[in-house]
């Protein structure tokens, strides 16, 4: 039961229709209840489908991996094309284990998997037909940025290989700072070593401890015999066409950028440095050793004779540097790109990308031509007539039948040509083997082997052209995998009431594997209308609002959940039914009366764009009012993230707004360099200062300059160097293990003896995981919002008047409501 005001319980009883005390509505039980669908895959023959399936959130035996506690839920469910039911369940009945899917073989009769738990990631390999499963005592590296584990050929794998149970940094983090510091602890209360972590910056900063060196080996899974090829902190791999060399890509020596070069958050830790290597002799080398490349870019050409790489010189930053052709033996030259420059575009979080490919032997690149334009260009001396094409956002170079193509929004068509080949035909799913290469700058070969498919049901290749459709479009279903040879599709589909049914779609039959949720189904859900409104240009503008789902005879207090940059064209997920978002989940504040309000809020991180950003809510909510369906008297903000940052803006420009919540955001901008927990009690994962201050230099903070080229500018965008015109009660939130912190706006509102909470939650990163925490955060934000938004609550004008949380347990729950 979550902390109530006694004096507001007679009121809010008059509120809620006595029809309410009954209904059926979603709950943070149900939130915690809720199952989920990880990934799907098709042999490639098509014979087999194998699903990941993840027990409900409340179930797992550990919550230290944070919200990859997903990965310790999931169970992989492994079923023939035309089986009734799962021929194979790899599980865990204590959700003490999880296990995932990795690539299959190229002969479709072998797929790695994954098992991981609370101290160990292993590597495994499933064979068919007998299902059976051989472990390896092998922690491979966790495909994050590139390509970990890939098939050499049908019986041997070329993987990043790290040290036994030495978890990869994204499966460390964050929950590894607490097994760190309690050591260190320890270490201090035994009182004769030292408990200190110590790094340095200039010309020391790389004396720091190094984690241990993972292994790039090679590894025939008929024998278990594993060759070792290179050793260095490995992240991303590409084999050759021919199965003879393969490209790697570790991180080498740390480096700082220019103090007066703005940072972004895609800015990594150290220089990046280019391997190769010999499958067959083991010969290894560094053919560029002097070059910083860039990720997500490694592409052979389909003779497996060049790799293109693109890389910079000590010193410069990546619109400055160059693509290099590089022999397998590691003969290197860089290409001449006349009067172009590179194209350097960049991920969401800024990691810079150029983009590169191979029309049979000649080189493609991506450049920016004399006058701006964004062009693919084909380096081959005397080819007018296909030397340069036009390039878009998105598009990706594929090579099928001794042809260059070119995949975008539109479908598939020959490179250098206007006609299209395929319409409305796009990559079946997001890459995990990969890694978020594959996502940005998947290898043209390897595409051109992948199935495409349409929203009528229809599946292809490029080398086919030909698609063969199934027997239904696809309404309202989301693409998980698919395959070519023998058609078929695995698909996910979301009711309206929340239930999600995963689907294997053949052109014989629809067959529902199984469904998640749907208990979900049986729940009172609020509608969800739009709300058109101006925006800060004049161009019309559509909110989304949820309605509680019991229906008011008066309009509903309001929550609006402002995050500046996102623009809605269509109702957002987060306000769907079976919506699975833990912090602060809408559905549960609707169903405690609330009508919650999504708005479209442009934002292009200009120092500008938050100054005005009150009137902008005010607008909205203004909107939502006329039409009849909120109080605009009784509204809140809440905020989590850059939210949070907004929303405390919000609370220094006006006091319209009766109560504000802000989790995990950052009340001073001078902070933004201080090192998270985790990394200040883990040196050998580095240093990544510059990751941080990235946010506020040239990403979503939109400072725009480092902080010490101009200070007053951090002071300017922080609400705390102006709490002082805060007034509105206001909820701070925050988690040790997240690096944005509010406690000091908090005594800074104390001071001022202001109406304010804080709440401070251990063991928790940037988002909440714990289902104790998550239910507590939702206790506390409720209660806060009953306090303030009651139609009979006292002025917090009045001292004295508005009593603090009390202690849990202590009061009835309110009339209507059912305690948690």
């Amino acid at each position: 039961m979550r902390p109530i005001i006694p004096v507001l319980a007679a009121a809010l009883a008059a509120a809620v229709p006595a029809s309410a005390m009954g209904q059926r509505a979603f709950s943070t039980e149900h939130l915690l209840s809720m199952e989920g669908v990880g990934r799907a895959r098709i042999s490639p023959d098509g014979q087999w489908v194998a699903v990941e399936r993840r027990g409900p959130w409340n179930s797992a035996s550990s919550y230290r991996f944070g919200n990859l506690t997903s990965h310790l839920l999931s169970r992989l469910e492994v079923s023939r094309r035309d089986g009734d039911v799962p021929a194979l369940v790899l599980k865990n009945p204590g959700a003490a284990a999880g296990y995932l899917s990795g690539p299959f073989s190229p002969d479709g009769r072998r797929m790695v998997v994954y098992r991981l738990t609370e101290d160990t990631w292993r590597l495994g390999v499933l064979s068919f037909p007998d299902l059976q499963v051989r472990w390896f005592d092998i922690t491979p590296e966790y495909p994050l940025y590139g390509q970990t584990v890939a098939w050499r050929s049908d019986t041997e794998l070329v993987l990043v290989a790290r040290e036994a149970d030495d978890l990869p940094l994204f499966l460390r983090m964050p929950g590894g700072a607490q097994e760190e510091i309690s050591a260190l602890w320890r270490t201090a209360a035994n009182g004769h070593a030292p408990s200190g972590v110590f790094v340095t910056s200039g010309s020391t900063r790389n004396e720091r401890a190094r984690s241990r060196p993972a292994r790039l080996i090679r590894l025939n899974v008929e024998t278990g015999e594993d060759r070792v090829l290179a050793r260095g902190d490995f992240f991303d791999l590409e084999i050759s066409p021919d199965g003879r060399s393969v490209a790697a890509m570790k991180n080498g020596e740390d480096y700082q950028i220019g103090p007066d070069v703005p940072a972004s958050t895609g800015e990594w830790l150290s220089r990046r440095r280019l391997v190769l290597s010999d499958l067959e002799t083991g010969h290894t080398l560094e053919p560029l050793p002097g070059q910083d490349f860039i990720t997500h870019l490694m592409t052979w050409s389909p003779d497996s004779r060049r790799l293109i790489a693109f890389a910079r010189t000590e010193g410069r930053a990546f619109r400055g540097g160059r693509f290099w052709s590089i022999t397998a033996g590691g003969e290197s030259e860089a290409l001449d790109l006349g009067n172009d420059a590179p194209w350097i575009d960049a991920t969401w979080d800024g990691i810079p990308l150029a983009f590169a490919g191979w029309d049979g032997r000649v080189p493609v690149v991506q450049v920016r031509s004399a006058d701006g334009a964004r062009l693919w260009r084909r380096l081959s001396p005397g080819d007018d007539d296909r030397s340069a094409q036009v390039a878009a956002p998105g598009e990706r170079l594929v090579w099928a039948n001794d042809q260059l193509m070119v995949l975008n929004g539109s479908g598939l068509s020959l490179f250098g040509g206007r006609d299209s080949i395929l319409t409305g035909f796009s990559l079946a799913g997001r890459s995990f083997d990969g890694g978020d290469r594959r996502n940005h700058n998947p290898d043209p070969v390897w595409l051109g082997r992948q199935p495409l498919v349409n929203q009528a049901g229809c599946i292809t290749t490029a080398r086919t052209t030909r698609p063969h459709c199934l027997a239904e479009a696809l309404e309202g279903e989301m693409i998980l995998a698919a395959a070519a040879q023998d058609p078929a599709l695995v698909t996910r589909r979301r009711s309206t009431l929340g239930a999600t049914t995963v689907t294997l779609r053949t052109p014989d039959e629809a067959r529902r594997l199984f469904t998640v949720n749907p208990t979900l189904e049986d729940l009172d859900w609020g509608e969800v209308i739009p709300v058109r409104h101006a925006g800060p240009d004049g161009a019309e503008l559509t909110s989304w609002l949820l309605l509680p789902p019991e229906r008011r005879t008066t309009p509903s207090p309001v929550v609006i959940m402002p995050y500046p940059g996102d623009i809605h064209a269509e109702a957002p997920g987060s306000l769907q039914p079976g919506t699975d978002q833990r912090h602060v989940n809408p559905h549960v504040l609707a169903a405690a009366g609330y009508a919650v309000l999504v708005p479209s809020l442009p934002y292009d991180r200009h120092p500008a764009d938050l100054r005005d950003i009150a009137p902008q809510l005010e607008t909205v909510l203004d909107a939502a009012a006329e039409a009849g369906w909120v109080d605009p008297d009784r509204a809140a903000l809440v905020g989590h993230s850059f939210g949070a940052q907004t929303v405390l803006r919000v609370a220094t420009q006006t006091d319209r707004f009766r109560a504000i919540i802000a989790s995990n955001g950052y009340a001073d901008l001078a902070n933004i360099a201080y090192l998270r927990l985790y990394w200040r009690a883990i040196a050998r994962d580095g240093v990544p200062i510059t990751t941080m201050s990235g946010w506020a230099e040239t990403g979503q903070g939109g400072v725009g300059v480092p902080f010490a080229s101009d200070p007053l500018a951090y002071v300017d965008h922080s609400p705390l160097y102006a709490a002082g015109r805060i007034v509105t009660p206001t909820l701070l939130i925050e988690s040790d293990l997240d690096g944005a912190r509010l406690g000091g706006l908090f005594g800074v509102l104390y001071r001022l003896n202001r109406e304010a909470g804080l709440l401070t939650v251990f063991g928790e990163g940037h988002s909440f995981a714990s289902p104790g925490n998550v239910r507590d955060l939702h206790d506390h934000v409720l209660a806060w919002l009953d306090r303030y938004l009651a139609p009979s609550a006292l002025d917090p004008g009045q001292p004295g008047s508005q009593p603090g949380l009390q202690n849990r347990g202590d009061q009835p729950a309110i009339a209507g409501r059912a305690p948690d």
